[in-house]
């Protein structure tokens, strides 16, 4: 168990610095000049025809983690199972 949490901790962190790990490709410029005229999030949500804001979109993601933490305490009555989902 030490060894998969360890394993999901670290892939984590790779993630997260991966934007400073690895230089932008030739779609750099695009990205930057995309970024400045309402966001990646933004134009992805209205390709799939959603009429929403990525500020609520972040919203709904935290009301969603914490139902899932508060579920999973309330199944397995440990509040570190809870933390982690």
């Amino acid at each position: 168990m030490t060894a998969a949490l360890g394993a999901a901790f670290g892939a984590g962190l790779l993630l997260l610095l991966s934007p400073w790990l690895w230089p932008r490709g030739s779609r750099g410029d695009a990205l930057v000049r995309r970024r400045r005229h309402g966001g990646r999030v933004a134009d992805r949500l209205a390709a799939a025809g959603v009429p929403a804001s990525p500020q609520l979109l972040a919203a709904g993601s935290v009301l969603a983690g914490g139902v899932a933490g508060g579920l999973a305490v309330g199944g397995t009555g440990m509040g570190a199972v809870g933390a982690l989902a």
